[in-house]
């Protein structure tokens, strides 16, 4: 998981990301999303 968020912007995890100071939110159903489009 931090990997994903780490490198957000190249694996365009960057979509299910919310940042509010410096905590870091995921959307569930952006991250559910994102994981059907990137399965093989």
């Amino acid at each position: 998981m931090r990997w994903w968020i780490f490198n957000a912007e190249r694996n365009g995890f960057r979509e299910c990301l919310l940042r509010v100071g410096g905590r870091v939110y995921i959307d569930r159903q952006a991250f559910i999303d994102w994981l059907k489009s990137h399965r093989i």
